[in-house]
């Protein structure tokens, strides 16, 4: 008998291992007598194994061994085999120990024997274990003493493979329902058909057909295509060329059937291609190369960046004015990102103010980013299925329950490493804030947050932020209703470009990019905010450290709506809000500030009156406060007096009695007090009349005034005397307390 030969029964390994023939080779669905390869087959292609070990104890058989082996050698487990292609291994072992002369099966016994000892079967001949290594550990089946039931061997062996599948034929991977499916417009020449096998067995060529109808516009008629898979491929696109299809014709609403069938004709699969009509959103942006700079059109959303800045660019190099919007959003998982395409950049009032305004219109769509998913996940540029939630189906009850940007990558038939490119170049400019080149805001602290869905204006030529609107993550439209307040809201977005003393960029809270500001004791600026733009943030300049900063805003006319005036102080990280105050008329605040390096000071204004829901922030879109804010200066010399209501000290051999006095609540210009002790005759007491105490122009705190409460002598006081003060600076001032 030959070496190498591919050994099929167990008859055949009996008599190779006996006589210590070379190593098979490993084919599943066949025995092997190498433990070694059969292992390593299995570890490498994630196929299950079954190894049987059996003993040769003084060049004599186990009897169980050859009971069990005699058993399985017939047709009828051959072709069980066959069918589910594990690797099956049989090795025998000498005198209870591996075979040292067959050194590719050193270690089977012990594998064998201490899979078996969790069943209880120590020393009994044979081992037999099934192996998996997509399982946590070796699964074991119960050692076969006595039993020569073939049935049995292969029932007991499925019975811990149940999930393993040999499936090796194709299926459609990717979806057929509404937002998860293939999907073409009239413009599209044809279509990549996503195709995988899977199943845990060894994937064999196999030659499968892809069966394509017509839509009844074209006569219904039907082609096929070739499908040739090859040896352990589990991944292939195919190709459907609409021009190659004979009588094909577009006819948006129609679909084109799928089927994938297998050689002899059997359906493995069926899917479809949905016909669509062409429509412009940041859902189905023009994609990038698409069109060029002047092809494009003003209001047009696309997910081309550089053609949109050359588009604006080109009008202001004429002389002409025109705005770079970008939409920041995750098309197939944020409900108010779907809310707001569907009552606002869907609505054709909103097209015609883009286009009016010459605003050219970026999609930058992004997945729903996480520490545990930085990179990656369900958006428009992958073809990853999500399931939506409950939310997401109420604000888009248009589209299906799972989505993906499977159909927009078939509609403008993009590669999946072009949509990659695309992905990476939007995670960099969301995932990095303003202060290094990016999108993202300064002050948050998660890149990954970026309180979708957001629109930037962005500077044609640096592409830096100029201002934005945020608050649609919370406060999106809830109906058409709101459609003027928002659009209005876009006017203000733009006309903050260009405006030395624009308020704030629209995004509501970041207060570190504004370039508003208003001067201490300057002149008042004016602004207005509303439910369309919610706040305005000025740069308090001029601000002394040592006087009081008073704010101070006054409606033009009684307000509609509560707003709130607030006084914001930012160090190097961290913003606090050191007053506010909320109202229908004039507001006003104040604080002495802190002196720490670093300090900026804002003035905030914003409306606070229309919640946060979306149907509040709908119905209150059209309230508006036009105001004028000032901010003046004010002497703040602050609060001398006794540190403590009362002072009490025993000191029965003398001693000095001592009196804590502090200043608080300001520190402009210089503070001096005298402090004066007295009995109930306002007479001077243990010879102590007065001390003066004085505190520099921008100091604060505890002062100490000492006296003798007794000196050698005198007669022992008791009782309680009154310790007072005065301070002199701008005003007197004057306070007592009780000393006993």
């Amino acid at each position: 008998m030959k070496a190498n030969r591919k050994l099929t029964t167990l008859a055949a390994i009996g008599v190779l291992a006996v006589a210590g023939a070379a190593r098979a080779d490993v084919a599943p669905g066949a025995w092997t007598d190498s433990f070694a390869d059969a292992k390593a087959y299995a570890d490498a292609n994630n196929t299950p194994m079954v190894l049987v070990w059996g003993n040769i104890q003084n060049g004599k058989h186990c009897e169980y061994c050859d009971a069990l082996w005699n058993a399985l050698d017939i047709a009828e487990v051959g072709a069980w085999m066959a069918e589910r292609q594990y690797v099956f291994c049989h090795v025998w072992g000498r005198n209870g120990r591996d075979d040292p002369s067959e050194p590719q099966n050193a270690g089977a016994m012990r594998f064998a024997q201490t899979a078996n000892e969790t069943k209880g079967a120590l020393k009994q001949y044979p081992f037999v274990c099934v192996y998996w290594p997509k399982s946590a550990a070796e699964v074991v089946v119960d050692n076969f003493v006595g039993r020569i039931a073939a049935a049995e061997f292969m029932s007991l062996v499925d019975g811990y493979l149940g999930g393993y599948s040999v499936r090796s034929g194709g299926k459609f991977a990717v979806g057929k329902t509404v937002g998860d499916r293939l999907e073409a417009e009239e413009s599209t020449v044809r279509v990549e058909v996503p195709l995988r096998r899977e199943g845990g067995g060894e994937l064999k060529a196999a030659d499968e057909t892809l069966r394509i109808t017509y839509p009844a516009s074209s006569g219904s008629a039907t082609a096929s295509l070739a499908v040739a898979w090859a040896q352990g491929e589990g991944e292939k696109r195919v190709c459907v060329d609409f021009g190659a299809l004979p009588g094909y014709s577009f006819s948006a609403g129609s679909e084109i059937g799928l089927v994938l069938a297998d050689a002899e004709g059997a359906t493995l699969d069926d899917s479809l291609i949905a016909l669509v009509r062409r429509g412009n959103s940041p859902k189905n942006p023009t994609w990038v190369g698409v069109k060029t700079a002047e092809q494009l059109a003003w209001g047009e959303w696309t997910m081309d960046l550089e053609a949109a800045r050359a588009k604006v660019l080109s009008e202001r190099g004429g002389g002409g004015e025109a705005h770079l919007l970008v939409s920041l959003g995750g098309s197939v998982w944020c409900p108010d990102c779907a809310k707001t395409e569907r009552y606002l950049t869907d609505a054709a009032e909103f097209k015609a103010w883009t286009a009016a305004n010459k605003v050219a219109c970026v999609a930058i769509d992004i997945p729903n980013l996480s520490a545990a998913s930085p990179t990656t996940g369900p958006c428009l540029l992958t073809r990853e299925p999500r399931n939506v939630s409950a939310t997401y189906s109420a604000a888009d009850p248009d589209h299906g329950a799972v989505q993906s940007g499977a159909g927009y990558l078939s509609r403008w038939m993009v590669s999946d490493e072009a949509a990659a490119a695309v992905l990476a170049r939007n995670r960099q400019l969301v995932g990095t804030n303003t202060k290094n080149g990016g999108w993202n805001r300064p002050e948050r602290a998660n890149q990954y947050r970026t309180g979708v869905p957001v629109f930037l204006l962005v500077d044609a030529s640096t592409l830096k932020v100029i201002s934005r609107i945020e608050l649609f993550a919370s406060s999106s439209p809830a109906d058409s209703g709101a459609l003027a307040g928002h659009i209005r809201r876009f006017g203000e977005l733009l006309a903050v470009e260009g405006a030395a003393d624009a308020a704030l960029e629209e995004d509501n809270r970041d207060i570190s990019t504004t370039t508003a500001a208003i001067a201490v004791d300057g002149e008042a600026k004016v602004g207005e905010v509303s439910g369309g733009d919610l706040a305005d943030v000025f740069s308090v300049t001029g601000v002394q450290f040592d006087r009081k900063l008073v704010l101070t805003a006054s409606p033009a006319a009684a307000a509609n709506v509560e707003w709130t005036l607030s006084l914001v102080q930012k160090g190097d990280s961290v913003s606090k809000t050191v007053a506010s105050q909320k109202g229908t008329g004039e507001l006003s605040v104040s604080a002495e500030l802190d002196t720490a390096d670093g300090v900026d000071v804002f003035a905030k204004v914003e409306v606070t009156g229309l919640g946060s829901t979306a149907a509040s922030f709908g119905a209150d879109a059209d309230a508006t406060v036009s105001y004028s804010i000032s901010a003046k200066s004010e002497a703040a010399p602050g609060t001398v007096g006794f540190a403590a209501a009362t002072a009490e000290a025993f000191v029965p051999n003398g001693g000095p009695f001592s009196v804590a006095v502090s200043r608080t609540g300001g520190r402009s210009g210089a503070v001096r007090a005298r402090v004066f002790l007295r009995d109930a005759g306002d007479a001077a007491v243990f010879g102590f009349d007065e001390a003066n105490l004085e505190w520099a122009a921008g100091e604060t705190g505890e002062k100490t005034v000492s006296f003798e409460a007794w000196r050698p002598g005198d007669t022992l006081a008791h009782g309680s005397f009154t310790l007072g003060w005065r301070c002199r600076r701008a005003a007197r001032r004057s306070g007592r307390t009780r000393a006993s």
